[in-house]
């Protein structure tokens, strides 16, 4: 972790201790949000820093990240943490999760611009979209057609992210999607390349649906897709979501290297075994 690293929209300047290279970060003028596509935005020095991982309840949301030169721009939600609702089970509710990038989102968001050749041309499926970052960014590195899906109360703040880059309408669609609930044909019959899933495990009563929906998508998908998931260990939870999927008969997992380091946050390739998808459903 970088020394002070907030998240996005940070500008960064150099120190040097102990002959080690530090960052600081100090909060840039809400200009630069604006300005921020037309600026230089090849500079290495401009993009915005990882967040403090010990604070992900921040009261300062980031403002927008760079993909591929381009800078999206992001409306969330934050809280304090002893402000977030918590259901009657104690678990935070999922609409306020949904409302922020958590550290599995930047992750995908990297992983896909190094496999921007993967992304470019192909039809995206995010689930569990919440803020949309996953998914916008297969629309800036080329994807043919990008569905951002999510619960319908998470939507309003779906639609507002994607016209706030410019991108509803032009290649990029904003669809509900249930996991405990039947597909939707249209969904089904989408035709889908690559299927992102950031920061989608963390309630175990959405594990088997969650697993289930990766399975029926698959099926329905050409032989070539795949499903890259980023998720972070929180409370033995992912180990148990894991073990969960491997003991499918029908999906396998190759974990993948992540192209930058955040602690305790995987990457990981899910594909169907066709052979044995199609024994099963004889």
């Amino acid at each position: 972790e970088e020394a002070g690293g907030e998240a996005g929209g940070d500008a960064p300047s150099a120190a040097t201790a102990d002959g080690a290279r530090l960052r600081r970060w100090t909060i840039l003028p809400a200009a630069f949000a604006r300005d921020a596509p037309v600026r230089a935005a090849t500079d290495r020095s401009l993009l915005p820093a990882l967040w403090r991982f010990g604070n992900p309840y921040s009261e300062v949301p980031h403002p927008g990240y760079y993909v591929a030169g381009r800078y999206l721009r992001l409306e969330q939600r934050t809280a304090p943490l002893q402000a977030v609702p918590r259901g009657a089970d104690g678990e935070v509710v999922p609409a306020v999760t949904a409302a922020k990038v958590w550290p599995s989102a930047y992750a995908m968001l990297r992983a896909m611009e190094e496999r921007g050749g993967e992304v470019a041309g192909s039809r995206v499926l995010e689930l569990g979209a919440g803020t949309g970052l996953a998914g916008m960014s297969g629309a800036v590195l080329g994807a043919s057609h990008v569905a951002l899906t999510d619960l319908p109360e998470n939507l309003p703040l779906l639609r507002r992210n994607a016209a706030l880059n410019r991108l509803e309408g032009d290649g990029v669609e904003v669809a509900s999607l249930d996991w405990t609930q039947p597909l939707p044909e249209a969904l089904l019959a989408g035709g889908w390349d690559l299927i992102l899933a950031a920061d989608c495990v963390f309630w175990e009563v959405l594990f088997d649906p969650l697993i289930a929906t990766l399975q029926a998508l698959l099926a329905a998908a050409a032989p070539s897709a795949a499903a890259y998931l980023t998720a972070t260990h929180r409370q033995a939870r992912l180990a148990e979501f894991l073990r969960r999927l491997d003991g499918t008969a029908s999906l396998e997992r190759e974990a993948l290297p992540l192209p930058l380091g955040l602690p305790g946050t995987e990457l990981h390739r899910v594909t169907l075994r066709r052979g044995q998808a199609v024994a099963e459903g004889g």
